[in-house]
């Protein structure tokens, strides 16, 4: 009945993503945490309240106390900044995350959090310079290697990725996540085959957290490719094993992904049915951030039907999810799912101007910046603006995050780029954005219509 033990068992759990788990201790510890101490009860309220949106204010209540008791107990400090960062309220988290390290921290991850809520805002500068005050100041950590080497990647400084990665190689030889981020610096080098050969050393270790994100890493590879059926046969064997691990969030996760996989191959149907199992699961859970994610796929398979009334009714349902969330700056779900479906009505310019509403509401590092600036590309181009579609399809291609995600929309955006200099007379450069989106998709499905269009247009270029 060691309520506190229970506690740490949880982060345990939640650490290893094996979120049943960490549910379930974090309920035990709060059960047993009357008979303690206010420090111990409250930070235990405070995690525990925390994990879920209804009770985030529960969560915030008990910290604050627990902080203004102790003001320089690290943990509940860290999972205030959380609490914050999920409502949205960055420079709070930040102020913090910046408490518990003037306590004398020198926990790792409380150093890494702060480096990624500076990221969020588009700080990079001062990422860097939390990360390099702690190799410095504290001493050498392969975590801190990796996450330098992740915002090094993000700025497309890849040889300085791959330089941090070798000493965090050299720090921890035998740790899977020196593949998984060697992996990823390669996708975004354009090195395909050297990304997939990482990632496949990752299902050949023991660590089944590493092969579990073997098998994700995968699936964003092929999608890049436009590999649909391969991606979803690597997302089946995920499935498989979430399932038999008892793990309703991953589930939910991974039919969410096979449903877009679905909808990309030209299988709304299938689309539609993993996704209303996966709602099932999230609205049994309460879990608002997927019902809300659920939500605007479905909407995007219903405009792929050509159904406007059934995406409207999915947009009506996201916005009332969205009212219903604490932070206030989620309604960019509504405004991209309702921009989509102005732009299937030919309201363009309606369209766009939902695209430009929502954008300015993400993290400045959130991989949906991919997708508002293909939407948005694609409006503008409809219009006749192709100055504008250039600049949105640029981003697509250059953006420093978002392609292990939307690696599709990445890939695509070389071939609208294409057509964009091709109506402007730019024969040269369309040919060499058309070679370039050839080349990462020479082994998509058969029967892909951008690959037959682009090589036609390529030969007629020629």
């Amino acid at each position: 009945e060691f309520a506190s033990a229970y506690l740490a068992m949880s982060w345990s759990y939640g650490n290893l993503v094996h979120f049943a788990e960490q549910e379930k201790y974090a309920e035990k510890a709060l059960a047993l945490s009357e008979r303690l101490t206010d420090r111990e009860r409250y930070n235990i309220q405070g995690h525990y309240y925390g994990e879920s949106e209804k009770t985030y204010g529960k969560a915030i209540e008990a910290l604050e106390k627990l902080i203004a008791l102790y003001p320089d107990d690290i943990s509940g400090g860290n999972m205030l900044a959380i609490v914050y960062y999920r409502m949205g309220e960055m420079q709070k988290a930040i102020e913090r995350y910046k408490a518990c390290i003037q306590a004398g921290t020198e926990d790792v991850v409380i150093h890494t959090n702060l480096a990624g809520a500076y990221e969020h805002i588009g700080s990079y500068d001062k990422s860097i310079e939390v990360k390099e005050s702690y190799l410095k100041d504290i001493g050498e950590s392969a975590v801190m290697r990796r996450d330098l080497a992740d915002t090094y990647r993000k700025l497309g400084k890849y040889d300085l990725a791959l330089a941090e990665l070798d000493k965090a190689a050299r720090l921890a030889p035998g740790a899977w996540e020196n593949l998984r981020g060697r992996g990823d610096v390669y996708l975004y080098m354009d090195r395909p085959g050297d990304a997939e050969e990482e990632y496949n050393e990752l299902l050949r270790g023991k660590e089944q957290l590493g092969r579990g994100w073997g098998l994700l890493r995968l699936i964003s590879l092929y999608n890049l490719q436009g590999r649909y059926e391969e991606a979803k046969k690597q997302a089946g064997v995920f499935l498989e094993l979430a399932e038999k691990l008892g793990q309703s969030r991953w589930i939910r996760m991974l039919r969410t992904g096979l449903s877009s996989l679905e909808r990309l191959s030209g299988h709304p149907g299938a689309a539609l049915q993993e996704l209303d199992k996966a709602w099932a699961s999230a609205v049994a859970d309460e879990s608002f951030a997927d019902q809300r994610e659920i939500l605007l796929a479905r909407g995007l398979v219903h405009l792929d039907m050509n159904s406007i009334a059934g995406a409207q009714d999915a947009a009506n349902q996201l916005k009332a999810a969205v009212d219903r969330a604490p932070n206030k700056k989620l309604v960019w779900y509504h405004h991209f799912l309702t921009g989509m479906i102005e732009l299937e009505k030919g309201n363009d310019s309606k369209a766009v101007e939902l695209f430009r509403l929502g954008r300015p509401l993400l993290l400045e590092d959130s991989a949906v910046h991919l997708r508002f600036a293909d939407a948005l590309g694609s409006a503008l181009y409809q219009l006749g603006e192709l100055a504008g579609a250039r600049r949105e399809y640029e981003k697509v291609v250059s953006f420093g995050a978002g392609r292990l995600d939307y690696g599709d929309i990445y890939a695509r955006g070389y071939y609208q780029l294409g057509k964009i200099d091709e109506q402007q007379g730019k024969t040269a450069e369309a040919a060499s954005h058309y070679r370039k989106f050839l080349d990462l998709w020479k082994n998509a499905d058969p029967g892909r219509p951008e690959v037959e269009d682009a090589r036609k247009r390529l030969a007629a270029l020629s």
